[in-house]
């Protein structure tokens, strides 16, 4: 039998967004890892965007948030607040109009 030499513990959230097409997947990404991860820069913590297939085109629509061993329900809603607002300011600033 193998023996465990560490045990971790990591919580994933799922923030349903607007669907955004993909082809402004790594702009989008590389900004909400500036402002939302960057914002507490953990790093037992990851942010990332996924993706699916809506009539024949590829959009994003989902942002994944792992949280480490720190997690708590009151950080979720704080990271989901900065996404809610992060999303917006990315938008301004490629002109991305939905």
């Amino acid at each position: 039998m193998a023996n465990i030499n560490n045990i971790e513990r990591i919580t994933i959230v799922s923030y349903k967004i607007e669907p955004i097409p993909a082809i402004y997947k790594n702009s989008l990404d590389q900004y909400l890892c500036d402002t939302v991860w960057g914002y507490s820069s953990r790093v037992d913590e990851s942010i990332w965007l996924e993706t699916s297939v809506l009539e024949n085109k590829e959009w994003i629509n989902e942002v994944r948030y792992q949280f480490g061993e720190c997690y708590c329900v009151e950080s979720a809603k704080e990271i989901g607040e900065l996404i809610l607002r992060a999303i917006p300011q990315w938008s301004a600033k490629v002109n991305y109009v939905e």
